[in-house]
């Protein structure tokens, strides 16, 4: 049976896949370059015409669906960490149904956690944080204990 969907809904899923892929590519253009592969793919989020969201990975190029209840069972295929993951689960449902994206996935953090640098992007972690403000994923106040 195929499912039909609204396809204004279906727009603006695109667009805001549109957007969280900028996201990636901006964290994948600085730092450690997390979700950016040794040949240069990326990993993105793909919505078909039928509305479906999938994230794809950098590394394997498996298509990890978004819409599952548990996701972490069907996480097979995703090369990154926890951290990573939870970001790609907050995009996932910023794609799906446009909730916010918790700017605290952004820093700054306190410095007790690992020492105010989580993903060991030093200075380039400024460059991924101006890009999640200029896309409206960076809701926070700017007030951190150093």
């Amino acid at each position: 049976m195929k499912v039909k969907i609204n396809t204004n809904t279906l727009r603006l899923r695109r667009n805001r896949a549109a957007k969280a892929n900028e996201m990636i590519e901006v964290i994948a253009s600085c730092g450690r370059k997390f979700f950016k592969n040794s040949k240069g793919d990326l990993g993105h989020f793909d919505v078909t015409d039928n509305g479906r969201v999938w994230y794809v990975d950098q590394y394997r190029g498996n298509r990890i669906y978004m819409h599952r209840r548990s996701f972490d069972y069907y996480w097979r295929g995703f090369s990154g960490g926890g951290t990573l993951k939870r970001l790609v689960e907050s995009l996932a449902n910023y794609v799906k149904r446009g909730e916010p994206v918790n700017g605290y996935h952004f820093g700054p953090w306190h410095k007790s956690i690992c020492g105010g640098d989580l993903w060991a992007y030093g200075e380039d972690m400024d460059t991924v944080r101006e890009a999640a403000k200029r896309l409206g994923f960076y809701n926070i106040k700017e007030k951190v204990n150093k």
